[in-house]
């Protein structure tokens, strides 16, 4: 792998990886919820979601190191493009967090198989 592929790479990570986790995590507790209501609850609730946001918070990280490298002056003007992607992907990444931690915290306040 080239070094411009993963600074590419890297710039898109929070806009990639953070909805990603977000979507594993509604639909592993949505489909764990409407096929097995007695499994579900607080702590699966907590542990899907503690690693959702793992998985967000370093895309998120990624996103951010790539933003930061691509402002300096040896990086060059082209580098725009992806100073830009890197900066709304690492945006991106939190909003999802943001989005993660919400529904889990429902999942832990909401009682199992609330109808």
């Amino acid at each position: 792998m080239s070094a411009r592929f993963a600074s590419w790479l890297s710039a898109w990570a929070g806009l990639v990886a953070a909805p990603a986790a977000w979507t594993a995590h509604q639909q592993i507790l949505a489909d764990v919820t409407y096929g097995r209501c007695d499994a579900s609850g607080a702590p699966l609730a907590l542990a899907v979601g503690l690693v959702a946001a793992v998985v967000a918070i370093a895309a998120g990280l990624v996103s951010f190191r790539a933003w930061r490298r691509s402002g300096e002056p040896a990086s060059g003007a082209h580098d725009e493009p992806r100073r830009f992607v890197a900066a709304l992907s690492a945006m991106a990444a939190v909003l999802f967090l943001l989005v993660i931690l919400i529904q889990t915290l429902a999942g832990l306040i909401l009682p199992e198989c609330a109808r």
